[in-house]
């Protein structure tokens, strides 16, 4: 169900989530190479799953998973108080699409197929250096709304 590639030195932890075992074969290689941790799943159900045991620093899915897509994820993550930043891979990335992520933090559309140099930018500037070690954990529902006491 889920696939870990980890190495020595390698501060940040992603999780990429996609239902071709091609995509993330090829995703996970190119991120592992760029110096990140790396676990991958094949749903958005089975990312929420691997969440409940895990922790990521960035999360990477295809827009168009079987059964709750991209943007269902996305949804589930924010209302779990889940507030790390979100790459979404897409063929189609309208307008309307780009509306409707732009109001829930920190995500970035990424058109299909990807550019590699555009994802690895997306990567360095999603994940800034790390203190300790700090990762990405549910936070309470009034933070990952913005909204403060």
């Amino acid at each position: 169900m889920r696939g870990v590639e980890s190495g020595a030195g390698r501060n940040h932890q992603i999780l990429l989530v996609a239902p071709t075992e091609n995509f993330r074969s090829t995703m996970s290689r190119i991120i592992s190479r760029c110096g990140y941790s790396i676990s991958t799943v094949a749903s958005g159900e089975q990312a929420l799953e691997w969440l409940k045991e895990g922790a990521c620093d960035l999360l990477v899915a295809e827009a168009h998973l079987p059964g709750m897509s991209g943007l269902g994820l996305l949804y589930s993550l924010r209302d779990r108080g889940y507030a790390m930043p979100v790459i979404l891979v897409a063929e189609s990335l309208t307008e309307r699409f780009r509306w409707i992520v732009s109001g829930m933090g920190k995500v970035h559309c990424l058109p299909a197929p990807v550019d590699l140099d555009q994802l690895k930018r997306l990567l360095a500037s999603s994940l800034p250096p790390k203190r300790q070690t700090e990762s990405q954990q549910p936070v309470d529902s009034h933070s990952a709304r913005g909204e403060n006491q």
